[in-house]
């Protein structure tokens, strides 16, 4: 499972060391980049999906405390909005028909336990060489079939193996195995050659994202910075892309509202990341795997 692991992640870690690019590889969501790069959807995904659909103006965030609200824009219709399949999902989970505005409870009733899938996405624009979905249910269910069998293997022993009970051990083993087996599931789409050509470019500005010096002068570097956000959250590089900004005027998008005072970038950050690990534990929370 190991060798199956590194052999399938080769691509990003030949990558990792890449020439920085400063524009977009390709217009895919931020969703799909981090599937591309991750092999995996989880908690940055969503949140950098809701980012991108609230700066492209159909959804606000409110920060309350602890936790987090969303709106709808009033004007916009669901089912003629032309988004990515996953995007419209979400928001069909998010706000039902005449509900302008979605609250945690009703986050975690209607999105953590209707959990979208991002893979089809990806899959389609022939980043994964299989059905990502699948490659990871049999893996997981694999995992799953030894596991079991190790605890009837256990048991048959405690009670019928001759003393010394050594066979126990090897049990023990199996289903040590097998839970790392059914933990590591989720690494194992492989991608295509496509997929591993388009994930060099990925990685290539995703190490320009976190680049250690201020951003280079420009116009527009306001929207730069939320335009590239949700792409830097899906990389895990955000704290690092905010820092490149820290010299310039910051004014804080309409789409965000704090009851905390929002006048640097450190504040609109501050309150804004932990929308990451907001949407992790409703993700926690949920009884059904990331995926469908």
């Amino acid at each position: 499972t190991l060798f199956m692991v590194v052999k399938r992640r080769k691509d990003r870690i030949l990558s990792l060391n890449a020439e920085p690019i400063s524009e977009i590889p390709d217009e895919i969501p931020p969703a799909i980049a981090g599937v591309l790069v991750d092999g995996q959807v989880g908690a940055r995904e969503i949140a950098a999906t809701l980012i991108d659909l609230a700066n492209r103006g159909f959804i606000y965030i409110t920060k309350n405390g602890e936790s987090f609200s969303f709106g709808i824009r009033k004007s916009l219709d669901l089912d003629k909005l032309k988004i990515a399949p996953f995007e419209k999902k979400l928001l069909s989970k998010l706000f039902e028909k005449q509900n302008y505005r979605s609250t945690k409870d009703d986050v975690e009733m209607r999105v953590g336990r209707h959990i979208f899938s991002i893979y089809n996405d990806a899959a389609e624009k022939g980043y994964f060489i299989k059905d990502p979905v699948m490659v990871q249910r049999r893996w997981k269910y694999t995992g799953i079939g030894l596991f079991i069998l190790g605890i009837l293997g256990f048991t048959h022993s405690v009670f019928f193996a001759p003393d010394p009970k050594f066979t126990l051990i090897f049990w023990a083993g199996a289903m040590a195995a097998a839970a790392v087996v059914i933990r590591l599931s989720g690494l194992m789409p492989a991608r295509s050659d496509f997929g591993s050509f388009a994930l060099k470019k990925w990685m290539a500005f995703r190490n320009y994202l976190k680049m250690k010096k201020p951003v280079e002068k420009g116009a527009n570097l306001k929207g730069k910075y939320i335009n590239y956000l949700p792409y830097a959250i899906v990389f895990g590089v955000e704290v690092e892309w905010t820092k490149r900004f820290f010299e310039e005027n910051f004014v804080k998008p309409d789409w965000y509202e704090s009851g905390a005072p929002v006048s640097t970038l450190e504040n609109f950050a501050g309150g804004l990341f932990p929308l990451i690990s907001f949407v992790g534990s409703i993700l926690d929370k949920s009884h059904e795997p990331t995926v469908e």
